[in-house]
């Protein structure tokens, strides 16, 4: 990806995306249902990438998580470990945003603690402690 960012700012999107679930959450989950969805998946995707630029991979603009998953094999095959994951996370890619879907709490529960396991195994591949 030209111009790419480097990994402090995907990993400080990643995380401004983790605290807005946590804040949403907090609040009423029912109600930003689609929206808390969004953000975990946008994290995951953001975190991902963040490993991407670490390891000097280029990536194309692409929210598939098939694809990205596939670059951060190059670093390490434990990055396959999170399919299902990511698999789950993948509709609300476009789905949360742009459709009348709205998640079910047991859904959005699963995507919040995807989106964790993600956030747990990337900032463990760049060295960073938790929050």
């Amino acid at each position: 990806m030209g111009n790419c960012p480097d990994t402090e700012f995907w990993i400080a999107k990643a995380e401004e995306d983790a605290r807005a679930v946590d804040l949403l959450s907090a609040t009423d989950a029912a109600g930003f249902a689609a929206t808390i969805a969004f953000h975990c998946q946008q994290a995951a995707e953001k975190y991902l990438k963040g490993c991407l630029v670490y390891a000097g991979i280029e990536f194309p603009k692409t929210h598939d998580f098939e694809r990205l998953l596939t670059l951060c094999a190059r670093v390490s095959r434990e990055f396959e470990k999170l399919q299902p994951q990511t698999d789950r996370l993948q509709p609300f890619a476009v789905a949360a945003r742009y459709t009348l879907v709205v998640p079910q709490e047991s859904e959005v529960e699963q995507a919040v603690q995807d989106m964790k396991r993600v956030r747990a195994f990337c900032r463990g591949v760049l060295g960073l402690t938790e929050r």
